[in-house]
């Protein structure tokens, strides 16, 4: 990929980000509507307006990055060279990785001092998450 293309990408990034803004606001607006209001300390609601605010909240900041990379010819290379060296591309795959094995276990974990149900609709999650893994991981390795 040339730098040329990846400001194409940092454009294409842009626009769905902005998307991603519009529709996580929107979320919040639905949330809102459910409750009948400004109260979100349901265990059900809070989990919409979570969902909703995240969506906005990293919407936000991947604009931010876009614009700073746009204006910034500097900070448009650093990204660049962030996203397409090998070294880091390996590192980042490595940190996801293990973000991934940690952040199952942990859930399993505190799952376990719940309840039954919710361990048993975690370790589905986690099965599921596994097998898509695995799914992606054939997909790819064929490709590649």
């Amino acid at each position: 990929m040339t730098e040329n293309n990846f400001r194409k990408w940092v454009k294409i990034r842009f626009a769905v980000n902005a998307a991603l803004l519009a529709t996580g606001a929107a979320l919040i607006v639905l949330a809102f509507k459910r409750q009948g209001g400004w109260a979100p300390f349901g265990l059900t609601n809070g989990l919409y307006w979570g969902f909703a605010w995240g969506i906005v909240g990293n919407a936000i900041a991947q604009l931010i990055r876009c614009i700073s990379g746009l204006k910034n010819g500097k900070e448009l290379r650093k990204q660049f060279v962030r996203e397409t060296d090998e070294r880091n591309i390996a590192l980042v795959k490595k940190a996801w990785e293990y973000t991934g094995y940690i952040s199952l276990v942990a859930l399993l974990a505190v799952a376990a001092f719940m309840s039954a149900e919710v361990m048993q609709a975690l370790v589905f999650a986690a099965a599921g998450e596994l097998l898509l893994f695995l799914l992606l991981y054939l997909i790819l390795h064929k490709i590649g």
